[in-house]
């Protein structure tokens, strides 16, 4: 049987991973989705689904129904216009708005991302323990958020373990926290981008073209009028993170 990723206790209900509401508010509900994972230069990936049937089965009927409705609800209230298939004119004060409540995004983006983890070919790639904190609405300590208007609109994400990290004047490389306590999240809403990371030890860095940076949303707010947070597309608004100095890494 399977365990509520969040609480320990039996699980087995199907719960879509992108809510009913988000997926039909997308125009989304025949996407195809593809879950899979690189490693060096080979790729495996499950046989393609649509949007509708990417579920999982490691949430009980209790957190589902309770405090992680609670969090659709909110985003559905705040930032559901911005996941619809034209990014409306108003995005920029719907934002403004919606970050007076940073938290909650910040727990919505996080319990969003466990429940991708629930779904992937690997295992744990978000620690457990942040799992159980956010049902209880603790963040860990090292968690960012961040936001991008992303011009080529799609339904997509990426959730690694690992980051570009430069130590000193070297190159960056591709590293992986050796106690497994690092992770990273885009989710790709239509033209809605949403990066959640957690990197202990080590200080995020952007290298973005032409000023464009992400708007930081969690834990301290940028106010989304003063920076332009477009990018082309989601590997862009991927790449454009670094991190410096990985101590212990």
């Amino acid at each position: 049987m399977k365990i509520c990723a969040f609480c320990g206790n039996p699980g087995g209900n199907v719960e879509h991973i992108i809510a009913r509401w988000m997926i039909d508010r997308m125009g989304a509900r025949e996407y195809p989705v593809v879950v899979g994972f690189r490693k060096e230069d080979s790729l495996k990936s499950r046989p393609a689904h649509r949007l509708h049937t990417y579920t999982t089965k490691a949430v009980c009927e209790k957190c589902n129904s309770g405090w992680m409705s609670e969090l659709e609800g909110w985003f559905q209230r705040n930032l559901g216009l911005l996941v619809e298939p034209v990014w409306p004119k108003l995005a920029t004060e719907i934002l403004r708005t919606a970050l007076s409540e940073n938290t909650q995004l910040a727990k919505w983006a996080l319990k969003t991302a466990i429940m991708m983890d629930t779904n992937t070919m690997m295992k744990n790639i978000v620690d457990e323990r942040a799992a159980h904190d956010v049902r209880e609405g603790k963040l860990p300590d090292a968690l960012v958020v961040e936001i991008a208007h992303v011009a080529e609109s799609g339904v997509g994400g990426i959730l690694s373990q690992g980051f570009w990290v430069r130590n000193g004047s070297r190159p960056p490389e591709w590293q992986e926290h050796k106690e497994k306590q690092a992770f990273k999240a885009i989710i790709q809403l239509n033209h809605l981008a949403i990066r959640v990371f957690c990197a202990p030890t080590a200080r995020a860095t952007y290298y973005g073209l032409n000023g464009r940076l992400p708007l930081r949303c969690y834990p301290e707010v940028q106010d989304p009028y003063n920076g332009d947070f477009r990018f082309q597309d989601l590997f862009e608004f991927d790449r454009v993170l670094e991190m410096e100095t990985w101590l212990g890494a």
